[in-house]
């Protein structure tokens, strides 16, 4: 065989080898009706969250329910900022998609919408104790190759739902440090009616 037609077959071969990979990728892809938006956690009752965790390993943020307010955990029960995590959730909630992409755990990786590929990791407990069962919670992974969504992942007790990975068109930007969610102003009073500071020390 002369080395045309081997260059021939081989480039022939390597057609072969792309075009199924694409074929594997489709198969994985089941679309729902483009007019079809749901949100990404659905039924979820703010009231009923004890506790939450923002990211993962030592730079998780943990915040726990405490009274009617949060405390940041992980930096020694610190008054959390309400505003900062009502939005934290509003945000979460907010998310909506509109394509399930694959079902199969096995894509994750490549989609990087497991927890420590994952771009954003927000997880709501139902105890105040982050070990305990997950209520609901989300991992954001990569944009999709034409940059027209973003894959999510819903968190569950659910392994099934768990699983799935969708599309969804507009993901916003969660604050990831400690800092953002502690209460800086823990006494508002205005400078001219302040007479006299005292500074005590234990």
């Amino acid at each position: 065989m002369s080395n045309k037609k081997l260059a021939i077959l081989g480039i022939v071969a390597v057609f072969m080898v792309l075009w199924a990979v694409v074929q594997s990728r489709l198969a994985n892809r089941r679309t729902i009706q483009s007019d079809e938006i749901a949100y990404l956690i659905q039924g979820l009752d703010p009231a009923a969250i004890g506790a939450i965790v923002l990211g993962t390993g030592d730079d998780a943020v943990s915040l726990k329910r405490q009274g009617n307010g949060f405390v940041v955990a992980s930096k020694d029960d610190y008054p959390a900022k309400t505003s900062e995590v009502n939005s934290l959730i509003s945000k979460c909630l907010e998310i909506k998609t509109t394509q399930l992409i694959t079902e199969d755990p096995k894509n994750h990786e490549d989609l990087e919408v497991t927890e420590d590929k994952a771009r954003t990791v927000v997880k709501f407990f139902k105890d105040t104790d982050p070990n305990s069962t997950v209520l609901a919670g989300i991992v954001v992974g990569k944009t999709e190759e034409l940059g027209q969504g973003t894959y999510v992942r819903m968190l569950s007790s659910d392994e099934a739902v768990s699983n799935r990975v969708m599309t969804a068109p507009d993901v916003p930007w969660f604050a990831d440090g400690a800092m953002s969610y502690i209460e800086q102003e823990l006494i508002s009073a205005k400078s001219d009616e302040i007479v006299s500071v005292t500074v005590g020390s234990p």
